[in-house]
């Protein structure tokens, strides 16, 4: 196709733009979901990761209120709410958490690939000392304890070589399991709440 041919099927760029991003998103058809709200949701949300790890590029689209009416995006609003059949909170509250757990899945998509592009950040012993001069108990005391392992710095033995603070991998699994986690925790409290009130 040339540039100018493809508008004989699309009507516009956003248009085109839409439907590549559609696409892009598309969850497996044939996808089963385990039993259970909560490891269905953890299912569904590594589902979407997935995806969205798959064409990263489509995440600098602009996502709104059209977006979520294409076919591949009502398909995987359909499976995250049959994710949460059994979970007894309001229908409402259920779409909140299926936009919630999009949102964490994207965002965390995107902050490996800024991960990526940055490289792999580390300190040398001498290089965190530097840093806890600077990040004092006085003046943040809740993160200055990070760089309390940086007292290498003017000791007398030799410097170790390995680096204080590693950025480690360029991955966030951890957080994004913890993200989930501390979600779930928190529809079973309100779930807890509602059969406690006879709602």
């Amino acid at each position: 196709f040339t540039t100018m041919s493809l508008y004989r099927y699309v009507s516009s760029k956003d248009e085109l733009l839409l439907l590549m991003q559609d696409a892009a998103f598309a969850l497996p058809k044939r996808a089963v979901l385990p039993r259970g709200w909560r490891a269905a949701l953890v299912a569904w949300a590594e589902l979407v990761r997935e995806a969205y790890r798959a064409h990263p590029w489509a995440l600098g689209i602009p996502r709104g209120q059209t977006s979520v009416l294409m076919p591949n995006s009502v398909r995987a609003a359909d499976l995250g709410m049959s994710a949460l059949g059994d979970l007894e909170i309001d229908q409402e509250s259920k779409v909140g958490v299926i936009l919630v757990v999009s949102q964490l899945a994207a965002s965390m998509v995107e902050l490996e690939g800024s991960l990526a592009t940055e490289g792999m950040v580390s300190t040398t012993p001498e290089g965190t000392g530097l840093l806890a001069e600077v990040i004092t108990p006085e003046r943040f005391p809740h993160i200055a304890r990070l760089f309390t392992a940086s007292s290498w710095a003017g000791a007398e033995q030799p410097l170790p070589e390995k680096p204080v603070i590693d950025g480690g991998t360029l991955e966030v699994d951890g957080e994004f399991g913890l993200g989930l986690s501390l979600l779930i925790e928190g529809l079973e409290a309100r779930q807890r709440a509602a059969a406690g009130s006879g709602a």
